[in-house]
């Protein structure tokens, strides 16, 4: 627990907001595997609720429009590394305004 001190705060938000993204996606594909009926609505809360949702839409309709198709698996790769970057912005954020209060 004392490594987790020791990180700069960009770093600790880039690692939770990462962390949810990819256990969304981890529960949203687990989900999908083991649910047996096609066309059920079972696993729609998990992604309806996770942070893969806006860029499943945007891809589906990069698909739709362009001549090359992005695979699937460019989704939760492009998901987790943009929400790992806003989880480092808000990180850093957070670091300059608790540093500004140390220093008062």
């Amino acid at each position: 627990m004392n490594f987790w001190k020791k990180l700069p705060y960009w770093l600790k938000g880039g690692i939770i907001s990462g962390g949810v993204t990819f256990i969304f996606i981890v529960l949203f594909y687990s989900c999908t595997i083991l649910d047996t009926k096609q066309g059920s609505f079972l696993c729609l809360p998990f992604m309806v609720l996770s942070p893969i949702f806006p860029f499943a839409i945007l891809f589906d309709k990069i698909n739709s429009i362009s001549q090359y198709q992005l695979p699937f698996v460019f989704v939760p790769v492009a998901s987790t590394v943009f929400w790992f970057f806003v989880g480092s912005l808000i990180g850093s954020l957070v670091g300059y305004i608790k540093s500004k209060k140390k220093s008062l």
